[in-house]
């Protein structure tokens, strides 16, 4: 049998010290990622340049598969929600997860569509990627999102069906499913 392990107490206080070294870098760490992400957050929300109870400006988009739509037509008489997103964006992969779950339980007086700045081949990736259930148009050129500095993502709207702005919101709020929003319109 081997000799049994001695540990010293110069031993012990190393690594004690490195423990609290390691701990106090990670709070460190964290309360400055924390600091950052509100602080990131706080300079582009307001930037915004569309406002609860105004009428949603129409645009052309560009469907994943080539074909341009009408916002407007697409939007007819429906409550809608949609979803300026980002295919790099973690927040927005989670909240597409959460929406593929309740788009087939939507009923037909409402629309999603979730819009990107992104090329065409790009967004097909994620959408085939994400399983993305609900359909997904691209801002050519980002032109939509410059006009209106739409740069937080994701970015939800919330549409009446009169295509008036009902609500605003940015990030992926924990807790709040599809249904949740639908019922904010």
């Amino acid at each position: 049998m081997g000799e049994p392990i001695q540990i010293t107490k110069k031993q012990i206080i190393l690594l004690l010290i490195g423990v609290m070294l390691a701990a106090f870098l990670g709070i460190t760490a964290g309360t400055y990622f924390v600091k950052l992400e509100a602080s990131h957050d706080h300079a582009e929300k307001p930037e915004i340049l569309l406002k609860v109870g105004q009428v949603f400006p129409n645009h052309t988009f560009m469907g994943l598969e080539g074909q341009r739509s009408d916002l407007y037509q697409t939007l007819e008489g429906k409550k809608s929600l949609l979803v300026f997103l980002s295919s790099d964006c973690h927040p927005c992969a989670a909240l597409t997860e959460k929406f593929n779950e309740g788009y087939s339980k939507m009923g037909p007086e409402y629309v999603l569509l979730g819009i990107s700045f992104e090329p065409l081949t790009k967004m097909m990736q994620y959408r085939d990627e994400k399983k993305v259930a609900f359909p997904i148009y691209q801002d050519t050129l980002g032109k939509f999102t410059s006009q209106y500095k739409i740069n937080s993502y994701p970015t939800l709207i919330g549409l009446n069906e009169k295509k008036e702005i009902a609500f605003i919101e940015f990030g992926n709020r924990e807790g709040k499913d599809l249904k949740n929003y639908l019922k904010e319109l």
